[in-house]
């Protein structure tokens, strides 16, 4: 409503359309250079206190306003510092009344939550500039702006008395509980806007569909290589009642949405198109600068330092040879299923048998050393191999201890030159005299 008035007030001022232009630019600046600084301040404030002030304060502005039309010393220089104002405090204003209506409902509603607020927003948005066109042409500009100023009063009024509901305050305390982290920084969200988070959910969204086009116009198999879904937390809550925005979140939404695609695309266009859940690969080459894989306790006891397990070391992992993994992946995608097929090991180790046989196969001094846990809670996926088995005859060859002791040697040893063009090695030597 306020902003319709400003711009009928700006045009019956001047009668300049680049002018009412510029004012609306002015109050719509904050929101794009600092808009990240408001949520952050939020996210740091009292909800309740933040959203009521707020609408308090924009209600002041347009009293200021109303007055100052009434008066007649409004200007288009002081209509521009009050455009400028009433942008900033909606900075805050803004984040602060829609995040208060997640905060009073239980998590499972938050989705509903979101989608009255943004109902109710719009509605606001459609009847505020009727009514603004009315107020203006029956009563004037002041009368407006004080209608204004009152709307924002009565809802600074009424935040206070809001209460949450059944559940929800229960699922705040549980969080502070937990010492989660629930607030954010503005360089820390800027991050996660450019970073590795941001960048998971463009490829299990964007890049996915577009590959998915690339293969069904090219007349290709699509396979998709995702990764094992998230277990229950130590609380045992399932997956779908897990915070999307908690921590290392975005790889597993991205890993849902992508599989999801797959599937309905499959349905809705009869795409050629598969999915292959690759648990823990392990085997020559790997990168040891992943804590707690086989590379890194391989390198460890072969630079005799201590071999760390997290926890007491009884946590499985469903270990799956090199070989074993490309072989599985390979007969997926000679296939036709459209059902997600897991690519693991048979067998499942603790941490703490990985780590000794590791130990006893490099021949390393180290101390296995049992450090806290620093994972989430959640409990390990295992791999569910029967259908695999089933319909691709898929049987892991290689055991984990073979698997093991191929990998120490491959660490032990120089990486092996491979040939190059000319027939020369990559160490100088003749490709046949070396690969004989």
């Amino acid at each position: 409503m306020q902003l319709t008035v400003q711009n009928l007030l700006v045009l019956q001022i001047t009668g300049s359309a680049a002018a009412t232009g510029l004012s609306t630019s002015v109050q719509a600046a904050p929101a794009l250079l600092i808009s990240v600084f408001g949520g952050a301040a939020v996210d740091r404030w009292p909800r309740k206190l933040t959203a009521a002030v707020s609408q308090a304060l924009l209600g002041a502005v347009a009293f200021v306003t109303a007055l100052m039309v009434a008066l007649d010393r409004l200007d288009m220089a002081s209509l521009m510092v009050l455009a400028a104002v009433t942008g900033v405090i909606a900075t805050v204003a803004g984040p602060a009344c829609s995040l208060l209506g997640n905060d009073l409902v239980p998590r499972e509603d938050v989705p509903s939550a979101i989608g009255v607020g943004t109902l109710v927003h719009q509605a606001g948005r459609l009847t505020g500039a009727a009514l603004a066109g009315v107020t203006v042409g029956f009563l004037g500009t002041a009368a407006a702006y004080a209608a204004n100023g009152l709307s924002f009063l009565f809802v600074a009024s009424v935040i206070p008395f809001l209460r949450p509901a059944r559940g929800a305050v229960r699922h705040v305390a549980a969080a502070k509980d937990r010492g989660a982290k629930d607030t954010m920084s503005v360089r820390e969200g800027l991050a996660f806007f450019a970073g590795p988070a941001r960048q998971a959910l463009d490829a299990g969204s964007v890049g996915t569909r577009t590959a998915l086009a690339v293969a069904g116009r090219d007349g290709a198999r699509f396979l998709l290589a995702s990764s094992p879904p998230v277990g229950p937390d130590a609380r045992g809550d399932a997956l779908d009642e897990a915070d999307p925005v908690g921590p290392h979140r975005a790889c597993a939404e991205a890993v849902r949405f992508a599989e999801a695609l797959v599937a309905a695309h499959a349905g809705a266009h009869g795409s050629n198109a598969g999915i292959v859940r690759l648990f823990d690969g392990y085997g020559p080459g790997m990168p040891a600068d992943d804590p707690g894989t086989p590379a890194a306790l391989i390198e460890a006891a072969l630079a005799d330092r201590p071999v760390t397990v997290p926890g007491d070391g009884s946590g499985t992992h469903p270990l799956c040879y090199v070989d074993d993994m490309v072989d599985g992946v390979l007969l997926v995608a000679a296939g036709r299923s459209v059902r997600p097929v897991d690519i693991g090991g048979d067998e499942e180790p603790t941490a703490a048998e990985i780590a000794r046989l590791v130990i006893e196969l490099t021949g390393s001094d180290s101390p296995l050393a049992f450090v806290e846990d620093m994972g989430d809670g959640r409990a390990r996926p295992r791999s569910v191999t029967g259908f695999a088995r089933e319909i691709f005859g898929r049987l892991p060859s290689v055991t984990w201890q073979d698997g093991l002791e191929r990998t120490v040697a491959a660490f032990r040893g120089p990486p092996e030159p491979f040939p190059a063009a000319g027939g020369e090695t990559t160490d100088g030597r003749a490709g046949e005299e070396r690969w004989a």
